[in-house]
């Protein structure tokens, strides 16, 4: 009950347009309906009335929500239906006041237009409420889903293929940029072909590397979700009218309630006792038959059909109370006192009630696909930043591994060959330029074959650490072979077991490291490493191994083993084996 006072019956919802005409809408019906306890004829002088009394109702629901609004949120919450009934009674009492200056009631309907409007409007206004505000949130999150589907789509057309087109023509950008520099320096002078050589790597390939290592991850597609949203009735009704959200018990002591001070007022204890027992035992054995009816009817009939028959069978059930009342209410002054309301106030609490259900349960699915939507996202945002990461990585590696080496060797070789004289200069020169240019036509990234294995990796750790630690790795719930065939994860376990083991063995002092890889789910994997060494406080500064969990994991944190054994880090990674 807090939750549901909390999360649904809030100030902004109670005064919003919807519930207003809503609310305004039932009363009018009602007050033209009941034609007993209200006289025939002064229809326009009725529905002013009402609506005045209405603007009172909610400039009470105003004034009160002002003052609420100083208080903590679940006061507010716990005081909102007492404030509701509050400014019921203030509206009956001005209906109560304008009727009798028109002379259309006496002053002996006093205590039943206050009591009548309190039954008559709470359970409404505050139904109403929690109603429209489920559909609302259902609306929002249906928007969110939208849009970030869509921010999904563009993420996967961002992954795999094309960060490899991409990858290729910043390759073949480079390519041009190194060949069009060699080019534009090109002299008959052996001073002048070193000087290229050399400039080349200090203005084309240095500055390439330090602009590709500094390079962010890849920029993710920004959400269009906007949170104006416009409540689809229509929707919300087709999601209403359906047997599951049927509640007779609810809507047997809901109009038992409301019945009471009508019935109670105009007739004798027996009729009342008749009465009274009708409109609530009979609303519950009426709506318990309706709903099994549609149950049946749900999986042999089209959903618009089972809707018209939903609506068909409420319609009947309030005619058949009413005619049933007529057996009591013929006998007095008033005999259709229940048979029109009845057939109005029947269907209309039983779409209230399934109103609040329904948008309940769509929003606590739609939640749950938001929840499940946001989790992917999640998962293809790492996993795309991944393996842009690694791809920069490759190409830093390319430009300052093969090609910065081999335009330094042609440097060092021409050097040599210029002191042998001019002649054994060309001869070098023109071996350099046929190296060079299969050098730059090398500055390729090829498909992935050489992916080594985390046994591998453990042992090139150990072999480098010897006589100083000892590192071992465990794997539970999954195989290495299914390892393999994802190679974005193993080149990203292969970097992080190698900077986790040297920031425990450096800074941590650990002598001993434990990695454990275990399968979350099919497409999570999480890595445990434990070491015997101690946390050292946090510094502020954002090393390679902070960095480096930054941008390839889902999730991870560090903290110290209990009992001051060591210290261990959990990483989650995205996994995604190949067919």
């Amino acid at each position: 009950m807090k939750d549901l006072l909390i999360e649904n019956l809030n100030p902004k919802t109670l005064l919003s347009w919807p519930v207003f005409i809503l609310t305004l809408s039932w009363s009018i019906s009602i007050i033209l309906l009941d034609r007993v306890y209200n006289p025939s004829g002064f229809v326009l002088e009725k529905i002013s009335a009402v609506a005045i009394a209405h603007l009172g109702l909610y400039l009470v629901i105003f004034l009160g929500v002002k003052a609420l609004g100083l208080l903590p949120r679940l006061v507010q919450a716990l005081l909102m239906v007492p404030l509701i009934v509050l400014a019921a009674m203030f509206r009956g009492l001005v209906v109560f006041l304008i009727f009798s200056e028109l002379g259309m009631i006496g002053s002996d309907q006093f205590v039943y237009r206050i009591f009548g409007a309190v039954v008559n409007l709470t359970i409404p206004l505050t139904m109403s409420a929690i109603a429209v505000h489920r559909i609302r949130a259902h609306s929002e999150t249906r928007g969110m889903l939208l849009a970030e589907n869509s921010r999904l789509i563009e993420l996967k057309k961002i992954a795999g293929e094309q960060i490899r087109e991409d990858t290729q023509r910043r390759l073949a950008d480079i390519r041009s940029t190194v060949s069009a520099s060699l080019a534009s320096r090109v002299s008959n002078t052996p001073a002048e072909t070193m000087k290229a050589i050399t400039a080349t790597v200090t203005d084309v390939v240095r500055p390439l590397i330090s602009q590709i290592e500094s390079e962010a991850t890849r920029p993710v597609p920004e959400s269009d979700y906007s949170k104006k949203t416009r409540i689809d009735w229509p929707e919300a009704l087709r999601g209403a009218l359906s047997s599951k959200f049927l509640t007779p018990t609810a809507l047997g002591v809901t109009v038992f309630v409301v019945a009471t001070i009508f019935v109670t007022t105009y007739h004798t204890f027996w009729q009342s006792v008749y009465l009274l027992g009708l409109i609530g035992l009979g609303s519950w054995f009426l709506l318990s038959v309706l709903k099994k009816l549609l149950a049946r009817l749900e999986n042999k009939l089209p959903g618009a059909l089972v809707r018209s028959f939903a609506v068909l069978g409420m319609l009947l059930s309030g005619l058949v109370l009413g005619v049933a009342s007529l057996v009591v209410t013929t006998q007095t002054d008033r005999p259709f006192s229940i048979f029109f309301l009845g057939i109005f106030y029947f269907p209309a609490v039983s779409i209230l009630y399934s109103l609040a259900l329904s948008t309940q349960a769509q929003a606590r699915e739609a939640n749950q696909r938001l929840a499940d939507l946001t989790r992917e996202l999640a998962w293809e945002v790492t996993r795309v930043n991944e393996e842009h990461r690694q791809m920069r990585k490759a190409i830093a590696g390319l430009l300052h591994g093969p090609l910065q080496s081999g335009l330094t060797s042609s440097l060092l070789r021409l050097e040599v060959a210029l002191e042998g004289g001019d002649k054994e200069f060309e001869r070098a020169e023109k071996q350099v330029r046929q190296q060079l240019e299969s050098l730059i036509d090398s500055v390729r990234i090829s498909e992935r074959t050489d992916i080594r294995s985390l046994a591998a990796v453990v042992e090139e750790i150990n072999s480098t650490w010897v006589g100083i630690a000892k590192v071992s790795s465990h794997l539970v719930g999954v195989v290495a072979e299914d390892l393999a065939k994802d190679p974005v994860l193993m080149t990203t376990l292969s970097e992080i077991y190698s900077e986790l083991s040297f920031n425990s063995i450096k800074h941590g002092k650990a002598n001993k490291i434990d990695f454990v890889l275990s399968k979350v789910s099919e497409d999570t994997v999480s890595l445990t490493c434990s070491d015997n060494g101690t946390q050292l406080p946090d510094s502020g500064r954002i090393g390679l191994g902070t960095k480096l969990l930054d941008e390839c994991a889902l999730q991870w944190k560090r903290e110290p083993i209990p009992g001051g054994k060591g210290t261990a880090t959990e990483v989650t990674l995205p996994f995604s084996p190949a067919d």
